[in-house]
């Protein structure tokens, strides 16, 4: 029951119909960013709803769970994201100028002083 629940409030049962018949063929990554779900949830929604069949279904788990087990992305890259840019670059400049202390930087990005020197290196600041 929760999971019918869910599955309507993520991919109500009439926008999910309206968008798939608008597509030519089945594009489960198209769907899945704009209902801002995974691909699974698309897959599932659509084997709920008769439009694929459980065959297809498994072959869409599998391959989400494969992209799940390789491991995720490049920490480094996510930092600047995650407290913004403008933010990041900012302190790491001035802990590597001297003007701050590294392990109050690492504090307020909450990470290790050692990735804070790493992160320096790989947004081009030494």
């Amino acid at each position: 029951m929760c999971n019918r629940i869910a599955a309507e409030i993520l991919t109500p049962r009439k926008q999910f119909l309206k968008s798939w018949n608008e597509t030519k063929m089945p594009d489960f990554t198209q769907l899945s960013k704009y209902f801002n779900v995974s691909q699974l949830v698309i897959a599932r929604r659509a084997f709920d709803l008769g439009k694929i069949n459980w065959q297809t279904y498994q072959d869409i788990a599998e391959k989400s769970k494969a992209r799940k087990a390789a491991g995720g992305g490049d920490a480094y890259r996510n930092y600047p994201i995650r407290n913004s840019k403008r933010f990041t670059k900012t302190i790491v400049t001035q802990a590597m100028s001297g003007h701050t202390m590294l392990r109050e930087v690492a504090s307020l990005l909450n990470v290790k002083p050692d990735t804070v020197m790493e992160l320096s290196k790989r947004l081009s600041l030494r």
